[in-house]
């Protein structure tokens, strides 16, 4: 009876210090997991992009470019346009690092592709994909490089660039650095 109790106090014990463990863990995680935004098909890409690009993922789809417009003081909307080539199967999470010039992560817009459609029929279409991003104040008067990729979010990996019509790349090819700004 003293052996039953002993070990379960000590269970208890180390499930406790676990708890501890991940309870700093969650203080860490953003405080929206999945963003909420807009998606809409176009024909066209519209002749206001700040950014267009011609960014190939793995020949299944392209960042053809992104606008980026600060809305408040801590907050930035960011448009994203994407051209399907293929289906995306399981890399349909973009992920969008915020980095300093010393390739440190400052905040992320990580977030589920935009359509749950069948990418095949939009083919020939742009999906034009809009979310608002807060960003923390530590980020102000910074140079921050916004860097985009897509991952698969079972299996952790990431969909290759092809190629980047010219714009850098980092991470061995999976993350292409698409904007600098000064917020």
């Amino acid at each position: 009876m003293r052996k039953t109790i002993f070990l379960a106090s000590i269970v208890a014990l180390i499930v406790a210090i676990f708890s501890l463990g991940c309870e700093k863990e969650k203080a860490t995680t953003p405080k929206e997991a999945s963003p909420v935004g807009t998606c809409e098909i176009l024909d066209a890409l519209p002749k206001d992009v700040s950014k267009p690009s011609e960014i190939n993922y793995a020949n299944r789809i392209k960042l053809i470019g992104v606008t980026v417009n600060k809305k408040a003081q801590d907050k930035l909307q960011i448009t994203y346009y994407w051209q399907p080539m293929d289906e995306l199967g399981a890399f349909n999470m973009v992920f969008v690092h915020f980095t300093d010039q010393d390739n440190k992560g400052v905040f992320q817009n990580d977030h589920p592709f935009c359509q749950k459609q069948n990418l095949k029929e939009l083919k020939n279409k742009i999906l034009k994909e809009t979310l608002v991003v807060d960003f923390p104040a530590s980020a102000k008067g910074k140079e921050i490089y916004l860097k985009i990729g897509l991952y698969d979010p079972n299996a952790s990996g990431r969909l290759k660039i092809i190629s980047s019509g010219g714009v850098k790349m980092d991470d061995n090819g999976t993350r292409a650095i698409v904007e600098s700004l000064k917020l």
